[in-house]
């Protein structure tokens, strides 16, 4: 019996969400430990050898990740083939970015100690990462998120078990660095072994022609990555040049939180997006209420998540990391106000893809990443991680606004009114609420907040109980 369609994007998301922030929860005691146990500088600088790794990898995906999983939603029958052929690419390309990478770190001329750190931190992670990327689109392409879920759990727990077991014999943060890539290896082998469990008569073969179209039609998506998804680390390069490793520890423990809701929005979209691409194909006027549906549910429950993180923000901190990071409480208040337009971008770009309007997205990225590098030249300088903080805030926001007049007046006739204007005004008011009652209490204050944001939804009728019946009934 087929699942209904919308139970089985509850399954999914729900299945790759836990297990994302099981996975984060076990991944944030390595973070966590090397902040509390080495100090801010050496935080900073194992924050800034990630930021690298995190730059260059999607280069080294070359789009894969995301056109793979639409593409095996819409053809199920080749999926060794898309694998073959995607982990060839991934291959070439890695080798590729790899060497430019490490001959950007050479000319930003860090000291010694930090270039080699940052070298061998991208040499040990880019190519196992974009290997372990390229299985796991194709296992979400299948719709399998659960073993996407479980692989990276169980991985990602033995690795953080034994980083800190290294760290605490007094080991450097190199070794770290070299778990990680193994760490990516195992889930590439993982990934393998769950196709052909799950894929009968599974089989890898490289076809030349298939392999120069999937290079081809992944361009916009490399686009898209160049200047979106890296612009959005730049920030971190930026405070280490301009300031100094310990200001990058700084601002990492204040927007750790959020990066941990970052992760949490693409595996709720990557579950959402092989539905959403076969409804584009099957029924336009269906894409469109699902995609007015969605937006408003994400914001019925990222609005109090934000307002939760506001409150909690000096506990937060203090607790989880001592009051030497007492600077970071006003970076984790200021980035929360980001998971809202974060989140519901998000959702708009995937509405983008699913569509086949990959040069919207890529318009929009553009625009957006021009903003996000002229607010950091601007702010950081002067303003340091308060400067970056804002500029994180504001970029997001200048995605959502583009994100929403593309999908609006280029792709389907959303409805702006009953998904953005009404909720928007509904957390309008719950913040106007919020604010003078933080004074009072915080939790009370989110508590209360969210409860009246969540009322006025219904009251206005932005979401009804019956539009929740048929979403979750309709087959």
């Amino acid at each position: 019996m087929m699942m209904n369609p919308a139970l089985r994007v509850l399954k999914n998301s729900t299945a790759l969400s836990v297990a994302v922030l099981f996975e984060r929860g076990v991944a944030f005691f390595l973070p966590w430990y090397i902040a509390r146990t080495q100090g801010r500088e050496l935080w900073g600088s194992y924050n800034t050898a990630v930021t690298f790794v995190t730059i260059a990898a999607p280069f080294a995906f070359w789009g894969m990740e995301q056109l793979l999983p639409r593409e095996i939603a819409r053809d199920r029958t080749r999926p060794g083939l898309f694998l073959a052929n995607g982990s060839l690419i991934a291959t070439i390309m890695s080798l590729v970015v790899t060497a430019a990478t490490l001959g950007i770190i050479y000319l930003l001329n860090y000291p010694p100690a930090l270039a080699s750190l940052f070298y061998l931190a991208v040499i040990s992670n880019v190519l196992p990462r974009a290997e372990a990327a390229i299985g796991e689109g194709i296992v979400n392409g299948l719709e399998k998120m659960e073993w996407v879920g479980a692989a990276r759990l169980l991985t990602t727990l033995l690795r953080t078990v034994v980083s800190i077991a290294l760290l605490s014999l007094g080991h450097p943060l190199e070794y770290l660095f070299i778990l990680w890539g193994i760490q990516h290896v195992a889930l590439s082998l993982i990934y393998l072994g769950v196709l052909r469990y799950l894929v009968p008569g599974f089989r890898l073969e490289v076809d030349w022609g298939l392999l120069r179209s999937l290079y081809v039609r992944a361009v916009p998506f490399v686009l898209i990555i160049f200047a979106g998804e890296a612009f959005r680390q730049v920030d971190r390069i930026f405070i280490s040049k301009l300031w100094d490793t310990e200001a990058v520890g700084l601002y990492a423990t204040g927007v750790l939180l959020i990066q941990v809701m970052n992760l949490v929005a693409p595996a709720v979209m990557t579950a959402l997006f092989p539905g959403m691409s076969r409804a584009y194909v099957s029924s336009v006027s269906r894409f469109t209420t699902i995609s007015g549906q969605l937006f408003r549910l994400i914001l019925v429950g990222i609005v109090p998540v934000t307002l939760l993180i506001i409150s909690l923000g000096d506990w937060i901190v203090l607790l989880g990391f001592g009051a030497e990071y007492e600077p970071s409480i006003a970076v984790l208040r200021i980035t929360a106000i980001s998971i809202i337009p974060s989140f519901t971008a998000r959702l708009l770009y995937r509405v983008l893809l699913a569509s086949d309007n990959e040069r919207l997205a890529v318009r929009a990225a553009v625009l957006r990443s021009v903003a996000n590098l002229g607010l950091n030249i601007w702010l950081i300088p002067t303003y340091g991680i308060l400067g970056a903080s804002v500029a994180m805030v504001v970029t997001e926001f200048v995605g959502l606004l583009q994100n929403l007049y593309y999908v609006r007046y280029r792709v389907i006739p959303f409805d702006v009114r009953g998904a953005v204007l009404r909720p928007g005004l509904c957390a309008l008011v719950a913040g106007l609420i919020y604010v003078p009652l933080l004074g009072w209490h915080a939790l009370g204050a989110a508590v209360v907040a969210s409860a009246l944001f969540i009322a006025l939804i219904f009251a206005s009728r932005s979401l009804t109980v019956a539009e929740l019946r048929g979403f979750f009934h309709h087959s």
